[in-house]
C-alpha cells in the first residue's frame, strides 16, 4: 500500500475514534460489508465503548491508561485516565503545530482538559506524519517508525482483540479495521530493531475487582465476553 493511501486510511480510522459514526461512515459500511449499519445503535455504542465510563463497557481510549490496563481471569482494568498522561505527545504536536481539538468531531473531545495521547488524537497526529514523510527520505520515513514504536504499537498489540469481543457489530469492525491498519502499517514502515517500550501495569496480578493502586478509585474494570 502506498503512503497517501496509508495516510488517507489512518486519517479515517482517526476519525472513527474522533466521533460517532455519522451518514457517510454508514455508506462506507454498507459498501465493504454488504450489509446496512444501524445508525442509531452504531452512536450509542460509540458513546458507551470510548466516552461513558459508567456504560458498564467502556475501553478508556487513552495510550497511557491503554497500555497499563491488564486482564484478570475475565476482567479488563482500567487505571485512572490522567489530563496530563499523553504530556510526552507534545514535542511532537508542537514541532508540527499540530492542534489536536482541532482533530475532534465530538463535542466531548474538545475539552480543555482532554488527554493529548486520546487515540484519536495521535491517529490523526500519524496520518500527517505519513503524508508529509510520502515520498521523501529515508530519515522522515524512519521518523514515521519510531513514532509507531513510541505512540502506537504499545497499545495496538492487544486493543484490536480487545474490541473484537465487544457486544457491537460496530467496535468490532473498528477492531478489524485497527488490526488490518496495523498490519498493513508493519508492512510499510517496518520497525526492525526498535524497541518496543515495555508494558507496564499500574494493576497488580492478584488485585481485587474493584482494587486499584494509589487511591485510583477512578479506575474502571468490566467483563466483556471471552471468545
Amino acid at each position: 500500500m502506498r503512503d497517501h493511501e496509508l495516510a488517507a486510511d489512518t486519517a479515517a480510522l482517526a476519525r472513527f475514534f474522533l466521533g460517532p459514526p455519522d451518514e457517510v461512515v454508514a455508506a462506507s459500511w454498507k459498501e465493504a460489508t454488504g450489509t446496512p449499519l444501524d445508525l442509531a445503535h452504531a452512536r450509542q455504542d460509540y458513546y458507551d465503548y470510548f466516552c461513558i465510563p459508567q456504560s458498564g463497557c467502556f475501553i478508556p481510549p487513552y495510550a497511557h491508561v491503554l497500555t497499563r490496563s491488564q486482564e484478570i481471569e475475565d476482567f479488563w482494568h482500567f487505571p485512572a485516565p490522567r489530563y496530563d498522561g499523553g504530556d510526552a505527545l507534545l514535542p511532537w504536536y508542537d514541532v508540527a503545530g499540530f492542534d489536536p481539538i482541532k482533530a475532534a468531531f465530538d463535542p466531548l473531545l474538545k475539552g480543555t482538559n482532554q488527554p493529548l495521547d486520546h487515540i484519536g488524537f495521535i491517529l490523526a497526529f500519524l496520518a500527517n506524519l505519513i503524508d508529509v514523510a510520502n515520498g521523501t527520505s529515508d530519515r522522515d520515513r524512519s521518523i514515521v517508525a519510531e513514532f509507531l514504536v513510541e505512540h502506537v504499537l504499545p497499545w495496538t498489540r492487544f486493543l484490536p482483540s480487545l474490541l473484537l469481543k465487544a457486544d457491537s457489530p460496530y467496535v468490532v469492525g473498528l477492531g478489524s479495521a485497527l488490526r488490518d491498519w496495523t498490519d498493513a502499517m508493519l508492512a510499510a514502515y517496518p520497525v526492525g530493531t526498535m524497541q518496543l517500550p515495555a508494558p507496564t501495569s499500574e494493576v497488580p496480578r492478584n488485585a481485587e475487582a474493584d482494587e486499584l493502586p494509589c487511591g485510583a478509585s477512578a479506575g474502571f474494570a468490566h467483563v466483556l465476553p471471552q471468545g
